[in-house]
């Protein structure tokens, strides 16, 4: 199994910003049937990250 890892960053504060903390982890809250329907998984699987984040 390969596994890509995507990071960017930004020239006026420079640091990475990690997808799963900007994803999972926004203020305000992006839904969890939103996010279950782009990542084609149940709900319960979403609520389990946010949960562990």
């Amino acid at each position: 199994m390969n596994a890509v890892i995507i990071s960017g960053l930004n020239s006026q504060n420079p640091g990475v910003s990690t997808i799963v903390n900007v994803v999972f982890c926004s203020k305000p809250d992006i839904s969890t049937d939103i996010l279950a329907k782009a990542f084609q998984v149940v709900k319960n699987i979403v609520q389990q990250i946010q949960g562990k984040l």
